[in-house]
């Protein structure tokens, strides 16, 4: 198509309404774990945004990348990405949306162990939270609420370690009308505060009231969450309750590797047991290099 010979206003109309394609192409793909696929449907959107002059969808996109990146492990990008979102909509962006924006930048430096840069971010986005004026906020930022505040922030801690302030923000973050989806990977947060903080049989518990709640659930990135897990406590593997949820993620997730049995096959053979992080769950190969960080 020769959009030349159409009216600016026009023109910038159909670039913008490609931007929202790409932008959800990308995130269909980020789900699904195809990460080369995403990141060029997120680039490819920046480019028609710049083209559509919309520099609130480019904000997104730069933070939809500042995600992924921290997803799979380029913490240091997701910070830059996470910034220039602030930056490139400056003035522009409504309170909630900066808020949004200054979490992903607090998730990533949690990853980074940065315990003070941390704080700040999630200092600056409270406040910023409290002077939002919800009809002001544009409809899509609809879903960053309270308990999404406090979800970020759960993640921020479980990255630092910081086991009881996760398990603060994990309850506020949960509430009886949270949708089965978000519970579950909010129970996994709160699994692995729980393991972090020694007890086992609670970290169990949760991760298969989370399988349970997120039965059927595909995503790549909540497969990531379990598999990161199950290899965590294949240490365990003897006991009774760590057993019985190799079973149930066996049972929901069949095509799932077993962590525990590669863990008994590596115990019986001599061989060095796995870490017990993995990648995304994906035959993909990212980009940007793998650690052993969980972060979603």
């Amino acid at each position: 198509m020769n959009l030349k010979s159409h009216p600016e206003a026009a023109r910038r109309e159909i670039f913008g309404a490609a931007a929202e394609v790409a932008q959800l192409l990308g995130w269909s793909a980020y789900d699904a774990g195809r990460h080369g696929a995403a990141m060029r449907y997120f680039v490819q959107g920046l480019k028609l945004a710049r083209e559509a002059r919309d520099y609130m969808m480019g904000g997104r996109l730069l933070a939809n990348l500042s995600h992924q990146a921290n997803f799979l492990g380029n913490y240091a990008d997701a910070v830059k990405f996470a910034r220039a979102a602030q930056s490139a909509t400056a003035g522009q962006a409504t309170k909630n949306v900066q808020t949004m924006y200054v979490m992903h930048e607090a998730r990533a430096l949690a990853n980074l162990g940065d315990r003070r840069g941390t704080a700040e971010a999630i200092h600056r986005a409270e406040q910023l939270f409290e002077q939002r004026d919800p009809a002001r906020e544009p409809g899509w930022i609809g879903y960053y609420d309270p308990a999404e505040l406090a979800g970020d922030a759960s993640h921020c801690f479980r990255d630092l370690g910081l086991a009881e302030e996760t398990k603060e923000f994990v309850g506020r973050a949960l509430s009886p009308d949270t949708p089965p989806r978000t519970r579950a990977f909010i129970q996994m947060v709160s699994a692995v505060a729980s393991y972090s903080a020694g007890d086992l049989e609670e970290a169990v518990t949760l991760a298969s009231e989370a399988v349970r709640n997120g039965a059927g659930l595909q995503s790549a990135r909540y497969l990531r969450y379990l598999t990161d897990f199950q290899g965590t406590v294949s240490v365990h593997a003897g006991h009774r309750l760590v057993g019985e949820f190799e079973h149930l993620l066996r049972e929901q997730y069949p095509d799932l590797p077993s962590s525990l049995a590669r863990a008994r096959t590596a115990a019986t053979s001599g061989q060095p047991r796995q870490s017990g992080s993995s990648g995304p769950a994906s035959g993909t190969r990212p980009r940007y290099p793998q650690t052993g960080q969980r972060s979603a």
